[in-house]
């Protein structure tokens, strides 16, 4: 369950940054976060073939498959890490 705690601590640190202006957001995401989401992605790498189930499997072969997407937030301060905002919104249809 490591990758899990590894995206929490993500989500953690990225929820502090967001007061901080899109240039500032950028920097502090390049200094503190970027370092965890590569922890993640060669966790997720070194991990992929022993996950336990066949949708743990499923998902970390996804996050792989996405990680150039996955990481586009860390290249662009105004861009958010993921669209759940967006989700939400449209949610009720």
């Amino acid at each position: 369950m490591l990758y899990i705690q590894g995206i929490q601590v993500i989500y953690r640190e990225e929820d502090k940054l967001k007061e901080l202006k899109p240039k500032d957001r950028l920097k502090q995401r390049q200094v503190v976060i970027k370092p965890l989401v590569d922890a993640l992605f060669v966790y997720l790498k070194s991990n992929e073939r022993k996950a336990s189930t066949a949708k743990l499997k499923q998902a970390v072969t996804y996050a792989l498959n996405q990680e150039k997407y996955l990481r586009v937030f860390l290249e662009d301060g105004e861009v958010p890490m993921d669209n759940n905002a967006s989700e939400r919104a449209i949610r009720g249809f």
